[in-house]
């Protein structure tokens, strides 16, 4: 499996969803935060952009936390939610399963998976912040195991005799 082998990429690979999670999530508070009722359908579409990018990356990620991370009832039902939101119908499985498969497009989203996310999102990226693969082992290697020792020759010489043809 990758992660025995490769622990920095997996790393490497968590942290970068995880950024690019939270980024969006930040932004989508932002608009949140600040949403007048004059600039309501600029908002509207700005955040459902957002969140048809921020959808693929959060997939994965919930992916990843949930085989990592073991869930109390409660987060279970909202993680059960959030797989929903963020794996409409039709889209679960490797969406590339080979690299000569184009990607699909961004799925198509609502004010309300918005909303929801807004609401059910933070439990994901706690989980994935526990979630975190261990760090690589920086500090000295273990050294190799000393050579085996020789045999010690043998006393007398030992001499080869040949058995009868029968």
């Amino acid at each position: 499996m990758a992660t025995e082998f490769l622990p920095a990429y997996e790393r490497a690979l968590h942290e970068r969803l995880l950024a690019a999670v939270e980024a969006g999530h930040a932004r989508l508070e932002e608009i949140r935060a600040s949403g007048g009722s004059d600039l309501a359908r600029h908002y509207a579409e700005e955040s459902t952009t957002i969140f048809r990018r921020l959808r693929p990356h959060a997939a994965e990620l919930l992916a990843r936390t949930r085989s990592a991370v073991v869930a109390g009832p409660e987060d279970s039902v909202v993680l059960d939610r959030l797989h929903g939101l963020l794996n409409p119908a039709g889209t679960t499985g490797d969406p590339r399963a080979s690299v000569f498969i184009p990607p699909r497009p961004l799925m198509p989203a609502s004010a309300d998976e918005v909303g929801q996310w807004l609401a059910d999102g933070p439990l994901l990226l706690k989980h994935a912040r526990t979630a975190r693969p261990s760090a690589p082992v920086s500090g000295p290697r273990p050294a190799l195991a000393p050579p085996s020792r020789s045999l010690a020759a043998p006393a007398a010489p030992v001499t080869v005799r040949r058995l009868p043809r029968t």
